[in-house]
């Protein structure tokens, strides 16, 4: 087991793209899906809750959910991240804030995952957001 502390991974991206359709990104769920969660429910307002199910890996059932915080249309959106069933050790009541900054012509998506317990998963998280927000690019050109 790794050692426990409070790690914090920021990332940020610019995209040609509206503040708008970010924003509409992560409101339809689409940053979410692009997680590679097999099924995604999200009930999209402040105290909303989500779900993300990723199915049987490695004999265990593997899903995050959450709670949506603070939502700020076309700037913010904050929620409670929980991770069960990935590892031995589940990561509970993360913090996951994106944060959308309008460029004049592009925008400027920062995702700041905080309170996380351990660098192992602190790594995995910087790895799997960065795919995320690597793939999202595609997403807005739809």
């Amino acid at each position: 087991m790794g050692k426990q502390t409070n790690l914090t991974v920021e990332l940020e991206r610019e995209y040609t793209a509206t503040p708008g359709a970010l924003f509409s990104r992560i409101k339809d769920g689409t940053i979410f899906k692009l997680t590679g969660a097999k099924q995604v429910s999200i009930q999209f307002l402040e105290d909303g809750k989500y779900h993300l199910d990723f199915g049987e890996r490695t004999g265990r059932h593997c899903f995050i959910e959450g709670q949506f915080t603070r939502i700020v249309h076309n700037e913010l959106v904050s929620c409670v991240w929980s991770v069960e069933g990935f590892r031995d050790e589940d990561d509970k009541d993360t913090i996951l804030t994106f944060s959308i900054t309008d460029l004049s012509g592009s925008a400027k998506l920062c995702l700041k995952h905080e309170m996380i317990r351990t660098k192992e998963s602190a790594d995995g998280k910087r790895r799997g957001w960065s795919e995320v927000l690597s793939d999202l690019e595609a997403c807005l050109s739809d």
